[in-house]
Protein backbone atom coordinates (compact mmCIF):
# COMPACT_ATOMS: atom_id res chain seq x y z
CA UNK A 1 0.00 0.00 0.00
CA UNK A 2 1.42 3.30 -0.88
CA UNK A 3 1.75 6.05 1.79
CA UNK A 4 1.00 8.90 0.34
CA UNK A 5 -2.84 7.44 -0.72
CA UNK A 6 -6.02 8.16 1.30
CA UNK A 7 -4.16 11.11 3.17
CA UNK A 8 -7.28 12.92 3.63
CA UNK A 9 -9.17 10.87 6.52
CA UNK A 10 -13.23 10.49 6.04
CA UNK A 11 -14.08 11.73 9.35
CA UNK A 12 -12.37 12.99 12.34
CA UNK A 13 -10.16 10.11 14.85
CA UNK A 14 -8.45 10.42 18.04
CA UNK A 15 -4.33 10.26 17.02
CA UNK A 16 -2.52 8.34 20.21
CA UNK A 17 1.30 9.01 20.36
CA UNK A 18 2.95 6.65 22.79
CA UNK A 19 5.83 8.70 23.05
CA UNK A 20 8.64 8.23 25.45
CA UNK A 21 8.09 11.38 27.49
CA UNK A 22 4.49 11.39 27.43
CA UNK A 23 1.41 9.70 25.94
CA UNK A 24 -0.71 12.19 24.17
CA UNK A 25 -4.05 11.78 22.19
CA UNK A 26 -5.54 14.87 19.53
CA UNK A 27 -8.65 14.60 17.83
CA UNK A 28 -8.80 17.39 15.37
CA UNK A 29 -12.37 19.15 14.14
CA UNK A 30 -14.14 16.91 11.89
CA UNK A 31 -12.70 19.46 8.94
CA UNK A 32 -9.27 19.08 10.28
CA UNK A 33 -8.52 22.59 10.62
CA UNK A 34 -8.85 23.21 14.24
CA UNK A 35 -7.90 21.14 17.41
CA UNK A 36 -11.29 19.85 19.20
CA UNK A 37 -9.48 17.51 22.40
CA UNK A 38 -6.56 17.07 23.81
CA UNK A 39 -4.84 15.26 26.51
CA UNK A 40 -1.45 14.23 27.85
CA UNK A 41 -0.51 11.88 30.71
CA UNK A 42 3.64 11.86 31.57
CA UNK A 43 5.57 8.67 31.72
CA UNK A 44 7.17 7.93 34.76
CA UNK A 45 10.70 8.65 34.44
CA UNK A 46 12.37 5.69 35.54
CA UNK A 47 10.61 3.99 32.84
CA UNK A 48 11.53 6.21 30.02
CA UNK A 49 14.58 4.07 28.59
CA UNK A 50 12.81 1.11 29.17
CA UNK A 51 11.09 0.47 25.95
CA UNK A 52 8.57 -2.99 27.58
CA UNK A 53 8.56 -1.69 30.77
CA UNK A 54 7.34 2.01 29.34
CA UNK A 55 4.71 0.53 27.27
CA UNK A 56 3.35 -2.26 29.81
CA UNK A 57 2.75 1.07 31.78
CA UNK A 58 1.22 3.09 29.02
CA UNK A 59 -0.93 0.45 28.00
CA UNK A 60 -2.83 0.15 31.67
CA UNK A 61 -2.60 4.19 32.19
CA UNK A 62 -4.50 4.48 28.31
CA UNK A 63 -8.31 4.24 29.57
CA UNK A 64 -7.14 7.91 32.00
CA UNK A 65 -5.76 9.48 29.17
CA UNK A 66 -8.83 8.88 26.70
CA UNK A 67 -11.42 9.48 29.46
CA UNK A 68 -9.41 12.75 30.46
CA UNK A 69 -9.04 14.35 26.76
CA UNK A 70 -13.51 13.65 26.75
CA UNK A 71 -13.10 12.84 22.97
CA UNK A 72 -16.03 12.30 20.67
CA UNK A 73 -16.62 9.15 18.81
CA UNK A 74 -14.95 5.56 18.53
CA UNK A 75 -12.06 5.63 15.63
CA UNK A 76 -8.61 6.35 16.60
CA UNK A 77 -5.38 5.58 15.44
CA UNK A 78 -2.33 4.63 17.22
CA UNK A 79 1.44 4.75 16.51
CA UNK A 80 3.89 2.16 16.90
CA UNK A 81 7.26 3.11 18.58
CA UNK A 82 10.20 3.78 16.12
CA UNK A 83 12.10 1.08 18.15
CA UNK A 84 9.59 -1.44 17.28
CA UNK A 85 9.26 -0.22 13.39
CA UNK A 86 11.60 -1.96 11.21
CA UNK A 87 12.94 0.30 8.45
CA UNK A 88 14.71 -0.42 4.95
CA UNK A 89 15.47 1.26 1.88
CA UNK A 90 15.26 -1.87 -0.75
CA UNK A 91 16.25 -2.12 -4.35
CA UNK A 92 13.62 -3.63 -6.16
CA UNK A 93 14.92 -5.39 -9.40
CA UNK A 94 12.71 -4.98 -12.18
CA UNK A 95 11.97 -8.24 -13.75
CA UNK A 96 9.29 -9.07 -16.73
CA UNK A 97 6.73 -11.20 -15.23
CA UNK A 98 8.04 -11.39 -11.68
CA UNK A 99 5.74 -9.80 -9.00
CA UNK A 100 6.64 -6.54 -6.98
CA UNK A 101 5.48 -7.70 -3.75
CA UNK A 102 7.05 -11.28 -4.08
CA UNK A 103 10.69 -9.21 -4.59
CA UNK A 104 9.53 -6.94 -1.79
CA UNK A 105 9.05 -9.65 0.41
CA UNK A 106 11.96 -11.75 -0.52
CA UNK A 107 13.88 -8.39 0.01
CA UNK A 108 12.39 -7.83 3.39
CA UNK A 109 13.33 -11.43 4.38
CA UNK A 110 16.82 -11.49 3.55
CA UNK A 111 17.01 -7.96 5.43
CA UNK A 112 15.19 -9.08 8.42
CA UNK A 113 15.16 -12.50 8.97
CA UNK A 114 11.84 -12.44 9.67
CA UNK A 115 9.29 -13.98 7.20
CA UNK A 116 6.47 -11.58 5.77
CA UNK A 117 3.83 -12.52 6.31
CA UNK A 118 4.62 -12.14 10.51
CA UNK A 119 5.51 -8.15 9.62
CA UNK A 120 2.20 -5.37 8.34
CA UNK A 121 4.47 -4.10 5.83
CA UNK A 122 4.04 -0.39 4.17
CA UNK A 123 6.36 0.67 1.48
CA UNK A 124 6.37 3.70 -0.96
CA UNK A 125 8.72 4.08 -3.98
CA UNK A 126 11.06 6.66 -4.23
CA UNK A 127 13.31 6.27 -7.46
CA UNK A 128 13.99 3.86 -10.91
CA UNK A 129 17.94 3.65 -10.66
CA UNK A 130 20.22 1.68 -12.98
CA UNK A 131 23.54 0.04 -11.59
CA UNK A 132 26.16 -2.24 -13.61
CA UNK A 133 23.26 -1.84 -16.46
CA UNK A 134 20.35 -3.32 -14.28
CA UNK A 135 17.52 -1.37 -13.26
CA UNK A 136 15.96 -1.27 -10.26
CA UNK A 137 13.39 1.05 -8.00
CA UNK A 138 14.75 2.02 -4.76
CA UNK A 139 11.47 1.79 -2.02
CA UNK A 140 11.13 2.81 0.99
CA UNK A 141 10.01 0.15 3.75
CA UNK A 142 8.00 0.25 6.71
CA UNK A 143 7.33 -2.99 8.55
CA UNK A 144 6.09 -3.85 12.04
CA UNK A 145 5.61 -7.32 13.59
CA UNK A 146 1.49 -8.43 13.67
CA UNK A 147 1.84 -9.30 17.07
CA UNK A 148 2.72 -5.97 17.99
CA UNK A 149 0.00 -4.24 15.65
CA UNK A 150 -2.49 -6.30 17.35
CA UNK A 151 -1.10 -5.60 21.18
CA UNK A 152 -1.38 -2.07 20.24
CA UNK A 153 -5.20 -2.61 18.70
CA UNK A 154 -5.67 -4.64 21.88
CA UNK A 155 -5.09 -1.74 24.07
CA UNK A 156 -7.32 0.40 21.93
CA UNK A 157 -10.36 -2.05 22.48
CA UNK A 158 -10.12 -1.71 25.90
CA UNK A 159 -10.54 1.81 26.09
CA UNK A 160 -14.01 1.05 24.23
CA UNK A 161 -12.15 2.64 20.59
CA UNK A 162 -12.15 1.04 16.94
CA UNK A 163 -8.37 0.98 15.74
CA UNK A 164 -9.01 2.44 12.46
CA UNK A 165 -5.33 2.73 11.74
CA UNK A 166 -2.18 1.85 13.04
CA UNK A 167 1.26 3.88 11.58
CA UNK A 168 4.88 3.99 12.45
CA UNK A 169 6.24 7.25 14.13
CA UNK A 170 8.40 8.33 10.79
CA UNK A 171 5.14 8.57 8.82
CA UNK A 172 3.10 9.96 11.05
CA UNK A 173 5.89 12.72 11.01
CA UNK A 174 5.67 13.33 7.20
CA UNK A 175 2.07 14.26 7.28
CA UNK A 176 2.17 16.70 10.18
CA UNK A 177 5.13 18.52 8.78
CA UNK A 178 4.61 18.98 5.08
CA UNK A 179 3.04 22.42 6.29
CA UNK A 180 6.15 23.56 6.92
CA UNK A 181 8.06 22.68 3.58
CA UNK A 182 9.05 25.43 1.99
CA UNK A 183 9.60 25.16 -2.22
CA UNK A 184 10.17 21.81 -2.53
CA UNK A 185 10.37 21.74 -6.33
CA UNK A 186 13.33 21.06 -6.77
CA UNK A 187 14.45 20.15 -3.29
CA UNK A 188 14.51 17.91 -0.45
CA UNK A 189 13.67 18.36 3.46
CA UNK A 190 15.18 16.40 6.10
CA UNK A 191 12.84 16.61 9.37
CA UNK A 192 13.97 15.46 12.64
CA UNK A 193 12.18 14.29 15.74
CA UNK A 194 14.27 14.56 18.70
CA UNK A 195 12.94 12.55 21.40
CA UNK A 196 13.56 11.69 24.37
CA UNK A 197 15.43 8.36 23.55
CA UNK A 198 16.43 9.54 20.18
CA UNK A 199 15.79 10.70 16.86
CA UNK A 200 13.66 9.72 13.91
CA UNK A 201 14.78 11.29 10.72
CA UNK A 202 11.96 11.60 7.63
CA UNK A 203 12.98 13.25 4.20
CA UNK A 204 10.44 14.42 2.30
CA UNK A 205 9.67 16.24 -1.08
CA UNK A 206 6.21 17.70 -1.28
CA UNK A 207 4.07 14.78 -0.46
CA UNK A 208 6.80 12.04 -1.27
CA UNK A 209 9.14 10.24 1.24
CA UNK A 210 12.66 9.43 0.09
CA UNK A 211 13.89 8.21 3.25
CA UNK A 212 13.56 7.73 7.07
CA UNK A 213 16.19 6.54 9.51
CA UNK A 214 15.63 5.53 13.71
CA UNK A 215 19.08 7.08 15.36
CA UNK A 216 19.15 5.69 19.08
CA UNK A 217 20.94 8.47 21.12
CA UNK A 218 20.22 10.12 24.82
CA UNK A 219 19.99 13.71 23.52
CA UNK A 220 18.54 14.51 27.51
CA UNK A 221 21.87 15.44 28.47
CA UNK A 222 22.65 17.68 25.09
CA UNK A 223 19.67 19.13 25.44
CA UNK A 224 20.12 20.78 28.66
CA UNK A 225 20.96 24.35 28.82
CA UNK A 226 24.41 25.25 29.99
CA UNK A 227 24.59 25.40 33.71
CA UNK A 228 26.33 28.29 35.98
CA UNK A 229 28.51 26.70 38.72
CA UNK A 230 30.15 28.36 41.79
CA UNK A 231 32.29 29.84 42.71
CA UNK A 232 32.27 32.56 40.62
CA UNK A 233 35.39 33.37 38.24
CA UNK A 234 38.49 35.86 38.87
CA UNK A 235 36.45 38.62 37.71
CA UNK A 236 33.20 38.22 39.78
CA UNK A 237 31.31 36.83 37.16
CA UNK A 238 29.63 33.30 37.65
CA UNK A 239 31.29 30.38 35.67
CA UNK A 240 29.10 28.81 33.08
CA UNK A 241 29.89 24.79 32.37
CA UNK A 242 29.33 24.62 28.44
CA UNK A 243 26.87 22.51 27.11
CA UNK A 244 28.51 18.78 26.93
CA UNK A 245 27.71 18.98 23.14
CA UNK A 246 30.53 21.45 22.90
CA UNK A 247 32.79 19.00 24.95
CA UNK A 248 34.75 16.71 23.06
CA UNK A 249 32.68 13.26 22.38
CA UNK A 250 29.02 13.67 22.06
CA UNK A 251 26.21 11.49 21.01
CA UNK A 252 25.73 14.02 18.63
CA UNK A 253 28.72 13.11 16.85
CA UNK A 254 26.83 9.34 16.01
CA UNK A 255 23.80 10.88 15.16
CA UNK A 256 25.52 13.61 12.54
CA UNK A 257 27.20 10.93 11.25
CA UNK A 258 23.82 8.88 10.48
CA UNK A 259 22.68 11.86 8.78
CA UNK A 260 25.18 12.45 6.79
CA UNK A 261 24.72 8.74 5.18
CA UNK A 262 21.31 9.32 4.44
CA UNK A 263 21.72 12.70 3.16
CA UNK A 264 24.36 11.35 0.82
CA UNK A 265 21.82 8.45 0.27
CA UNK A 266 19.22 10.71 -0.88
CA UNK A 267 21.83 12.69 -3.14
CA UNK A 268 22.44 9.43 -5.12
CA UNK A 269 18.77 8.31 -5.50
CA UNK A 270 17.53 11.32 -6.11
CA UNK A 271 19.94 13.85 -7.60
CA UNK A 272 17.07 15.86 -9.02
CA UNK A 273 15.66 16.87 -5.18
CA UNK A 274 19.15 17.23 -3.16
CA UNK A 275 18.41 17.37 0.60
CA UNK A 276 18.64 21.56 0.68
CA UNK A 277 17.51 21.98 4.22
CA UNK A 278 16.64 20.52 8.32
CA UNK A 279 13.75 21.13 10.11
CA UNK A 280 13.48 19.91 14.35
CA UNK A 281 10.47 19.06 15.62
CA UNK A 282 9.78 16.96 18.75
CA UNK A 283 10.13 17.88 22.51
CA UNK A 284 13.87 18.32 22.37
CA UNK A 285 13.97 21.30 19.56
CA UNK A 286 12.84 23.48 22.29
CA UNK A 287 16.89 23.23 23.09
CA UNK A 288 18.65 25.85 21.09
CA UNK A 289 22.03 24.11 22.41
CA UNK A 290 21.04 20.91 20.82
CA UNK A 291 19.59 22.07 17.27
CA UNK A 292 22.55 24.67 16.96
CA UNK A 293 24.80 21.90 17.50
CA UNK A 294 23.40 19.18 15.28
CA UNK A 295 23.02 21.78 12.17
CA UNK A 296 26.51 23.04 12.76
CA UNK A 297 27.79 19.01 12.42
CA UNK A 298 25.22 17.82 9.50
CA UNK A 299 26.02 21.34 7.61
CA UNK A 300 22.61 22.44 6.30
CA UNK A 301 20.01 25.50 7.22
CA UNK A 302 17.74 24.80 9.60
CA UNK A 303 15.28 25.76 12.01
CA UNK A 304 12.64 24.63 14.37
CA UNK A 305 8.75 24.21 13.66
CA UNK A 306 5.72 23.57 15.61
CA UNK A 307 3.55 22.12 13.34
CA UNK A 308 0.36 22.12 15.67
CA UNK A 309 0.79 25.48 16.16
CA UNK A 310 -0.76 25.85 12.75
CA UNK A 311 -4.22 24.67 14.21
CA UNK A 312 -6.53 26.96 16.43
CA UNK A 313 -8.06 25.48 18.75
CA UNK A 314 -11.66 25.46 18.40
CA UNK A 315 -12.63 25.70 21.86
CA UNK A 316 -10.71 26.32 25.59
CA UNK A 317 -8.99 23.27 26.17
CA UNK A 318 -9.67 21.27 29.04
CA UNK A 319 -8.02 19.81 31.94
CA UNK A 320 -4.66 17.54 30.63
CA UNK A 321 -4.41 19.21 27.39
CA UNK A 322 -1.42 21.56 26.69
CA UNK A 323 -1.42 25.25 27.30
CA UNK A 324 -2.54 27.07 23.78
CA UNK A 325 0.03 29.58 24.53
CA UNK A 326 2.81 27.17 24.86
CA UNK A 327 5.32 25.64 21.38
CA UNK A 328 3.81 22.28 21.23
CA UNK A 329 7.07 20.57 18.98
CA UNK A 330 6.04 17.56 20.90
CA UNK A 331 2.88 16.89 19.54
CA UNK A 332 4.17 16.32 15.91
CA UNK A 333 3.40 12.51 15.93
CA UNK A 334 -0.40 13.11 17.12
CA UNK A 335 -0.92 15.73 14.52
CA UNK A 336 0.35 13.25 12.13
CA UNK A 337 -2.11 10.11 13.08
CA UNK A 338 -5.23 12.49 12.72
CA UNK A 339 -4.19 13.30 9.43
CA UNK A 340 -3.33 9.99 8.03
CA UNK A 341 -5.05 7.28 6.19
CA UNK A 342 -8.20 5.14 7.80
CA UNK A 343 -6.93 1.86 6.16
CA UNK A 344 -8.15 -0.83 8.80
Amino acid sequence: MRLSSLLKPQRTLIGVDLGAHSMKALQLTPACNAVEHAAAVDTPPELRADPQARLRWQFEHLPELIKQGKFTGKRAAIAVGAERTIVENLAIAKAQGVNTTDMLNEKLRAATGLEPNTLVVRHEEVADVARNGAKSTETLCFAIPRAIVKEHMRALKKCGLDTVGVHCEHAAIARATRACQGDTEDAATLFLDLGTTGVRAVVTQGEHLIAARTIAADLSEVATPPQVLAPPGTDGSPVTMPSPSFMGSSPLDDVAEELGQLVRYCAAVRADAPVKSMVFVGGHSMSDTLCTDLAKRVRLPAHAADPLSLFPWAKKPGAGAPNTDDPKPAWTVALGLCLSPTDL
